[in-house]
């Protein structure tokens, strides 16, 4: 497990292993926003096009970096 954290409001990816199962599938599905920190391995995240939210282990997540 790495150690990873973070805040409200940040903007992750979510891996979907349903997804890298498809021929060239990444496996990271989103962009979600995080709504808040559950625990220290868990959050709640909204997906931003869909509005639906689910609560995460924090490895299933990853920042998003840059600018889309």
């Amino acid at each position: 497990m790495k150690l990873r954290a973070f805040n409200v409001r940040d903007m992750v990816w979510r891996w979907n292993p349903h997804k890298a199962n498809q021929k060239l599938g990444s496996g990271w599905i989103g962009p979600y926003q995080v709504l808040r920190k559950l625990s220290d391995i868990s959050y709640e995240v909204k997906h931003l096009e869909t509005e639906k939210t689910v609560i995460v282990h924090v490895d299933h997540l990853k920042a998003v970096r840059g600018e889309e």
